[in-house]
């Protein structure tokens, strides 16, 4: 086996050394342009970064701001290149703000070749339901708030956090303490920033950001969230 892969080597050299002008990756719709190499042998390998953050910068694929891990399901190569291993395997679980480089071993045609190189990261496919929130509410002391100028259409994916930033002066009188949350159904409170408790104490503007999770399903209505 080695001695065949010395033999076709050199006949790889004699049809003229391959040149990779550039590898051109694609995620989610999007493309990035990385630098190419030079070919010497018709196997060789190739490392890719992937970087899950929201900092844009020349290997970094996302600018969301989400905080759900994004799951690499698959890695292809397209002709005349054949994709021979890769390492980690996919699929792949990369969380906020986490990095992970893709070894890749690849063999180039069997002629002198000079161009690009395509490579695809598949995504893994989250179902998305429709939200649409025509008002937030916001009940304390036995009263009830509406604190959204206009409604909200939202597209999230099932089950994922998603942040609601509420005036809270609109609702509560300046020193006011909120200890507890509670939201309707379908929707469920998980944190607040500040966290609880917290003290509404800035008569100009104090906004405070509620995470909930999503629902299972598509919904219309209200968001009514209740503090004590």
């Amino acid at each position: 086996m080695r001695a065949a892969m010395s033999i076709f080597g050199k006949l790889f050299k004699k049809a003229g050394t391959s040149k990779i002008t550039n590898f051109n990756v694609y995620w989610k719709g999007r493309m990035h342009a990385l630098p190419g190499m030079e070919l010497r042998e018709r196997r060789f390998s190739y490392e890719l970064p992937f970087s899950n953050t929201s900092t844009e910068d020349a290997l970094t694929f996302l600018k969301s701001q989400k905080r759900e891990p994004e799951v690499i399901e698959k890695l292809e190569v397209s002709g005349p290149f054949t994709l021979v291993s890769v390492e980690p395997k996919p699929p792949v679980s990369i969380g906020q703000g986490q990095k992970v480089t893709f070894r890749l071993l690849i063999d180039a045609p069997d002629y002198g070749y000079s161009g690009p190189a395509t490579i695809k990261l598949g995504a893994h496919v989250v179902e998305q339901v429709r939200v649409e929130i025509p008002a937030v509410v916001v009940k304390a002391n036995g009263k009830s708030v509406n604190v959204l100028e206009h409604g909200e259409i939202k597209v999230l994916q099932k089950g994922s956090e998603f942040e609601e930033s509420v005036q809270m002066y609109r609702a509560l009188g300046y020193g006011s303490r909120v200890s507890k949350v509670a939201v309707n159904k379908p929707f469920e409170f998980l944190r607040s920033e500040p966290a609880l408790p917290f003290t509404i104490d800035d008569k100009s503007s104090f906004v405070v950001a509620f995470f909930f999770r999503a629902p299972e399903f598509d919904y219309a209505g209200p968001l009514e969230i209740t503090v004590s």
